[in-house]
């Protein structure tokens, strides 16, 4: 098994090439809360917080598939909607290597109410763990619990479309939740990309770039919409 990407050396490199003099800084906690779980799981009721922009299919959202979305507000969707009835237009992961068709290789939801009919948890509803790929800025940021796997960026929860892998890791999350003794503590699964390490070596290349040409245009428009509205409430 490879040593994983280490995104925040990369992410430096490329955007410097692209012609960005100052370099991204992310958040760093140096005290991270931490709680362990007191009481058995199937009394719990789980929820996952994610950056994913994840939303629920309509004629309206998917006519704006192709837009590029740099910040929104914190907003909910009912866990009743099934994985089928949701999707992911956000442009942040590695469509080279992998694709976001199947929602529950990065939002589990269907896993979850498998695991609620099961009787492993309790409900589905609020509490917080996460399932994550880009291992380094996981770990720099500081978290309580990291289930890592070392796939593109885009599928923590799986290979899309393979539900007992997915229940896998979903079952190694939650095994996590339940023994991790202290903040910051990662377990890294034994799973492998099936496709080889190659996108390791090429992402957030000029061969294989962040965004491809459209999406840049996209991207840089949204940015100085956004630069904008900052501007006009300040």
């Amino acid at each position: 098994m490879s040593a994983p990407l280490r995104y925040i050396e990369r992410a430096r490199t490329y955007f410097s090439e692209l012609g960005y003099t100052t370099e991204y800084r992310w958040p760093h906690f140096t005290d991270v809360p931490f709680t362990a779980l007191k009481k058995p799981l199937s009394d719990c009721c789980i929820t996952i917080v994610t950056t994913s922009f994840v939303e629920e299919k309509s004629e309206e959202n998917v006519s704006k598939e192709s837009e590029i979305v740099l910040a929104g507000d914190v907003y909910e969707i009912d866990s009743r909607v099934k994985a089928c009835d949701l999707f992911c237009r956000h442009e942040g992961y590695d469509s080279y290597a992998t694709n976001v068709d199947d929602v529950d290789s990065f939002l589990p939801v269907s896993r979850l109410h498998e695991s609620v009919a099961e009787g492993r948890i309790g409900s589905v509803a609020p509490f917080f763990f996460i399932m994550g790929c880009a291992k380094d800025i996981v770990e720099h940021c500081g978290v309580p619990r990291l289930l890592f796997t070392d796939f593109p960026l885009g599928n923590p929860c799986g290979e899309p479309f393979k539900a007992e892998q997915q229940k896998t890791l979903l079952s190694m999350a939650l095994d996590l939740l339940e023994s991790a003794r202290a903040p910051r503590t990662t377990v890294q699964t034994p799973f492998i990309w099936p496709h080889g390490d190659q996108w390791k070596e090429t992402f957030m290349t000029k061969e294989h770039p962040f965004l491809d040409e459209k999406g840049m245009q996209l991207w840089l428009q949204a940015k100085g919409a956004l630069k904008a509205e900052k501007a006009a409430n300040r």
